[in-house]
């Protein structure tokens, strides 16, 4: 049995276009305790991947109507929820053109026919620990974010503060920055004091609309502020902080996202790491991306109640309780990705 199988069992889609090989395939996969989702050609496959995600693709180079290399062209230009799963691919001995062409395309790793089947096993079974051991990685990180965040109001906490990857400051309630991470003074430095200025001049005003809501501390404030002509807009989201023990100590956080410098994790990881739903995914990666719930919601073709819903069911799965909170944990991800 394969030793992976601390959950449901891992699924490997077999894309292969001769059925006996196919079968002799599907066969030691099954014996060995893998689920096994089964494609004689690209076209076929497609289909299958567009209702069930796999864990792995092991995939012929050539089929008719539509080769490994075309699938797998295919999946890493409309597919980045895909990115995540391992893509292997199985060659005659004498293809080196072909395995040179799917290294270059993207491909994980190749296995050469006849099929050794205990190769075979040992690199599905590396491909996945590969992945569970990015994925402990990257939860360990979201753990590290979390526990930070937590406390991000105390000046005690300024040098957790420091460790973390996304772009986080501490402002008063002027709109001054009290204390900022490595990664906010470098965005910061970069507008040659634009965005000081812009911070100045919006962040009051938000903190007094803020402290209006009834629930400002779950709700993010969102401002879009203006850099240099041609460049996109960043976006901070502020949350209002305890109030602080002394005049001048920090009144909000500010997490910074400079859109152009940072990639949303993909909807795959944040299925994977967290449990969410596609849904959840989604609504969780457009939040990355600056947008408010309100156009979310008309992205997605949904209310912006059920918008709401799907974030209240992202904060219990993801551990923390405000969009600025959320937003600085998936953005914690994308460093290593």
């Amino acid at each position: 049995m394969n030793t992976e199988d601390a959950g449901p069992p891992i699924r490997i889609l077999v894309c292969e276009d001769e059925p006996s090989l196919r079968a002799d395939l599907t066969a030691v996969l099954r014996e060995t305790g893998y689920s096994v989702m089964e494609a004689a050609d690209g076209l076929a496959a497609r289909d299958l991947l567009d209702a069930q995600a796999p864990d792995l693709i092991l995939c012929d180079v050539s089929m008719p109507h539509f080769d490994g290399l075309e699938l797998l062209a295919h999946l890493r230009a409309l597919r980045p929820d895909l990115a995540e799963v391992p893509f292997l691919f199985l060659t005659a001995l004498a293809d080196r053109e072909q395995v040179i062409a799917g290294k270059r395309a993207g491909a994980d790793d190749y296995l050469v026919k006849p099929i050794d089947y205990e190769i075979m096993l040992a690199t599905i079974s590396a491909q996945l620990r590969q992945v569970a051991r990015v994925r402990a990685r990257l939860a360990a990180r979201a753990a590290e974010t979390r526990e930070a965040l937590g406390t991000a109001g105390s000046l005690s906490t300024f040098s957790a503060i420091d460790s973390l990857a996304p772009a986080i400051a501490l402002l008063d309630a002027e709109g001054v920055v009290v204390h900022a991470n490595g990664a906010a003074e470098e965005l910061i430095d970069a507008s040659d004091g634009l965005l000081r200025q812009r911070m100045a001049i919006e962040v009051p005003g938000a903190i007094q609309r803020a402290g209006t809501k009834p629930d400002c501390e779950k709700e993010a404030v969102f401002l879009r502020l203006p850099q240099h002509e041609d460049e996109q807009d960043v976006i901070v989201l502020l949350s209002l902080l305890p109030p602080a023990p002394a005049a001048g100590g920090p009144a909000v956080m500010a997490l910074i996202v400079d859109p152009s410098r940072r990639a949303a994790p993909t909807d795959a990881l944040l299925r994977n790491l967290f449990g969410l739903t596609p849904t959840e995914a989604r609504v969780s990666s457009l939040l990355v991306q600056g947008d408010r719930l309100e156009d979310i919601a008309r992205g997605l073709g949904i209310q912006q109640s059920t918008v709401v819903f799907h974030l209240r069911n992202i904060f219990a799965k993801t551990d923390t309780n405000r969009q600025t909170d959320l937003v600085a944990l998936l953005l914690s991800l994308t460093v290593t990705q």
